[in-house]
């Protein structure tokens, strides 16, 4: 059973009537920011599910999408009534009662009261009731997961962390898989675990404990590539329990490139391409990626499988749906060009671990008045190190045109040596110089720290009189040295943080304001230092732009 096309009609984006038709195998939807992506995948997600009694997911969570846990509506701006039809193909001949399985499936939108008593109210869509076949506003009876990898949260930093083992008869199929997509090779003691974080409204997440690293210090896209294969492994496994009674099932994917760079996106797609067909299962995903929508129209003359491309767009006042359209479509539309003309040339990418490294680079360029000599396209990813380091190894040609900026604290012994030993014999070696791809923010060497506690340090440890805390604004909002010492990190206000670093970032977070005068302050007294690392980068810079394809 599939999913053959969406109907949607006054529904958020989509103000005229709006059809879509899917494939059998893997559909990916493209096209701008807003254009109403993640509402497709909220209404296809609200279509079935799958009660915990008769099977779950193997993270424990139901098999089920619920679109108003994807979308908030708002009582000004969103209307209630008939919104959205479905359409299924090859229909299962077996029943479940009066809510058996239908050719096609239509949505009404309302609001219902929470029943937390906070007299907030949810914005619902309901499956509406077919006279003799379906009396209730159930949905199907047939699994769906809906997977939204681009709401991230920063894992190893939340305070309020589970984990939980996984199945160990699933474990070296889910290692493997881990491992091949991303390139990465993991120890014989390599185990997947499913986090819960409470801070993240107890969504789930993935991670690999090794020997090495624990598997709350896994980056994002070790998460969602593992979040992935455990919904294929889920579906695996229930096909085998129901047997008979398995009809395939949908994955809906949000922003599947969310944090990989193409060649992991390419054997994603590859691995995902083949489940589709080994378990019947439908899946949807979007992506902006046209590294991966070249990679994917490769696949259209391969007549096993059902592919489609379905690329928005909105012409006058009515969204569009071109299908499988030329790469040229694509790269002109999602730059915002037409061919020939306008084309911009490709930037310098830029990848930092965090916002806040992005945030600290930023200000040193302003401060230096050095905006005007880059125009880095600066990456709003978060990713560890390590694990910058493990993808410019895996794939020079594809990183060539991206510089990486590491956070200060690689300067510890630990890190350096890692760094040292990981980028020997490539040519990545040289790193901090004009020809680099890597390079560290300034810090001084005897402080070789994460930022937060790099400004922290600089703060608590002026002088009363430091220019600093004369700064107008410093004065106007009375934050005194000895004011910032008794609300600091090891202040009463965070004393039931237990982690010193969390402490000090929390203390970072409310504070930011002051301390973007403070960086101006930290540059002056280490003006050689910060001069020398912008100076290089600006040489490196230089070089790649000049040798990158235009």
């Amino acid at each position: 059973m599939w999913a053959n096309k969406i109907e949607l009609h006054d529904f958020r984006a989509f103000k005229n009537n709006f059809e879509m038709e899917l494939a059998k195998n893997i559909t990916c939807i493209s096209g701008h920011n807003g254009i109403g992506k993640s509402t497709i995948l909220a209404v296809l997600s609200n279509c079935g599910e799958l009660k915990k009694n008769v099977e779950t997911q193997l993270n424990g969570a139901a098999f089920r999408g619920d679109f108003s846990d994807i979308i908030i509506g708002d009582e000004k701006f969103d209307s209630i009534g008939d919104k959205a039809k479905i359409h299924f193909s090859d229909l299962p001949q077996k029943k479940y009662n009066f809510n058996g399985f239908v050719p096609e499936l239509e949505f009404r939108a309302t609001f219902q009261d929470k029943s937390d008593g906070s007299n907030q109210k949810r914005y619902r869509l309901l499956p509406k009731k077919i006279p003799d076949i379906r009396l209730s506003v159930s949905k199907l009876i047939w699994p769906t997961i809906y997977l939204g990898l681009s709401r991230l949260y920063p894992v190893g930093e939340s305070e309020k962390t589970t984990s939980k083992k996984l199945p160990t008869d699933i474990m070296s199929e889910l290692l493997s898989t881990h491992q091949q997509i991303l390139g990465m090779k993991y120890d014989s003691n390599a185990e997947m675990k499913i986090i819960d974080i409470k801070e993240n409204g107890g969504k789930n997440k993935t991670g690999v404990d090794t020997s090495l690293y624990p598997s709350t210090s896994n980056s994002a896209g070790q998460d969602n590539i593992g979040q992935i294969i455990l919904s294929i492994l889920s579906f695996k496994r229930l096909q085998i329990s129901l047997g008979s009674d398995y009809f395939g099932g949908i994955l809906l994917i949000d922003e599947i490139d969310a944090t990989l760079h193409p060649a992991v996106q390419f054997r994603l797609f590859d691995y995902l391409l083949k489940q589709s067909k080994n378990l019947d299962i439908q899946i949807v995903f979007t992506t902006h990626s046209i590294t991966l929508l070249e990679h994917i129209s490769k696949q259209y003359k391969n007549k096993s499988y059902d592919i489609k491309t379905c690329y928005l767009q909105k012409r006058t006042s009515s969204i569009e749906v071109k299908e499988n359209p030329s790469i040229t479509l694509l790269k002109n539309d999602l730059s915002d060009t037409y061919s020939g003309y306008g084309r911009p040339k490709e930037k310098i990418k830029l990848l930092t671990e965090d916002d806040v490294a992005r945030w600290f680079f930023k200000l040193l360029l302003k401060y230096s008045q050095k905006e005007k000599d880059f125009d880095f396209d600066i990456l709003d990813i978060d990713i560890g190190w390590q694990h910058i380091i493990k993808l410019f190894k895996s794939d020079p040609s594809t990183f060539k045109a991206y510089i990486a900026l590491l956070d200060p604290d690689i300067r510890k012994t630990e890190n350096e040596k890692w760094l040292i030993e990981n980028t020997y014999s490539t040519i990545f070696r040289d790193y901090d110089t004009s020809k680099s791809s890597i390079f560290r923010l300034p810090a001084t060497t005897e402080n070789p720290e994460y930022i937060e506690k790099i400004l922290w340090d600089y703060v608590s440890t002026l002088d009363d009189d430091a220019m600093f805390y004369k700064h107008d604004v410093i004065v106007e909002n009375n934050w005194q040295k000895h004011l910032v010492i008794s609300h600091g990190p090891d202040s009463q206000i965070y004393e039931k943080i237990s982690k010193e670093n969390v402490r000090i970032k929390h203390w970072f977070n409310d504070n930011k304001e002051y301390l973007e005068i403070a960086v101006y302050y930290w540059m002056k007294d280490n003006e050689i230092l910060v001069n020398k690392f912008l100076n290089d980068l600006l040489q490196a810079y230089k070089y790649k732009s000049s040798n990158i394809t235009k």
